[in-house]
């Protein structure tokens, strides 16, 4: 096996290639790239293809000469028409692929259990902000339904279930550590770790072997995680960022859905229905009729201001 990343230029028979990396190579003119490219490359395979309309993966994708081309991807096909236009060009039309039920039915991956808690701690002075400001202050900052969160958390903690909980911005993430430090106190916080961007890959993956081995409980972490992470110990997933992306939905949910290798093959899956912002109501309810359209079990609960969520959730 060879391998081409930031650091590396080991291409062999069958050879795994970053495409950050190759883009790079590619736009300063390095002849070695471009030659392996066009003209030793037969067969190539595009994982996560839904990307491929973006500039980086096309530029690649047009830069190889491969005859037989295999896209791959949980979200094909799903952005506007000029993208899968694009990603229809690189790879051919679809030739094969199966539904979520299908994989739950066949035990290959897990029965998610969506549920959906329905709280009005936004407060009605945001009905009228824009996007921008009522995600702010009703999602990054909202101490309510930080506290929520919290409260799962806590709940999750109390039947050993481990958790990874996925947000959108750095600010989100450190205002729900914070929180979850406090609720816990110094000893039980050593069992929360939080990790972004700026956390180097050696490290994300210590933390990933911490919590299958439970010497973690909860993992925070912002995109970096919506893809290509394989966490099958994940019992309980809060998805605390909101948004209306359905492939970014979907693939956050399939963080979750690796089959469990003990016990019932289910994941719990958590979200919320903010109301008290049109916006932000509007795009919670878009990402309740994406569950429903997959076949996941949805149960919306009412939850008024921060109180004990064990029994009713």
């Amino acid at each position: 096996m060879g391998i081409i990343s930031a650091g590396r230029w080991e291409p062999k028979r069958v050879t795994v290639g970053m495409i950050p990396t190759l883009y790079m190579r590619i736009k300063v003119r390095d002849k070695r790239c471009a030659d392996f490219l066009w003209e030793e490359v037969e067969c190539l395979f595009l994982d996560e293809v839904h990307h491929l309309s973006s500039e980086s993966w096309l530029h690649v994708s047009k830069r190889c000469n491969a005859y037989f081309r295999y896209g791959l991807s949980a979200t094909p096909l799903m952005r506007d028409a000029i993208s899968n236009l694009k990603l229809i060009g690189q790879t051919g039309g679809a030739v094969g692929g199966v539904t979520n039920v299908d994989l739950i039915e066949r035990g290959i991956s897990a029965k998610p259990l969506v549920k959906v808690v329905s709280n009005r701690t936004i407060g009605v002075d945001l009905e009228r902000k824009s996007w921008q400001t009522a995600y702010r202050l009703g999602i990054e900052t909202n101490l309510n339904r930080n506290s929520l969160i919290a409260c799962i958390v806590d709940n999750a903690r109390h039947e050993s279930k481990p958790v990874l909980i996925l947000v959108n911005t750095v600010k989100h993430l450190i205002s729900l550590y914070w929180e979850l430090v406090e609720r816990f106190g110094k000893e039980g916080a050593k069992r929360v770790v939080m990790l972004s961007g700026m956390t180097p890959g050696e490290d994300r993956m210590k933390h990933v072997k911490a919590l299958s081995r439970r010497k973690l409980d909860v993992m925070i972490a912002t995109p970096i995680f919506d893809e290509g992470m394989d966490m099958p110990e994940i019992r309980v997933l809060v998805l605390a960022g909101g948004g209306k992306s359905q492939i970014k939905l979907l693939q956050r949910v399939g963080r979750g859905m690796r089959r469990k290798e003990t016990g019932e093959n289910v994941v719990e899956v958590y979200d919320f229905l903010d109301i008290g912002n049109r916006y932000l109501e509007q795009h919670a309810r878009r990402r309740i009729d994406v569950y429903r359209s997959q076949g996941f079990d949805v149960e919306v609960k009412e939850v008024e201001g921060e109180q004990p969520l064990r029994g009713v959730l």
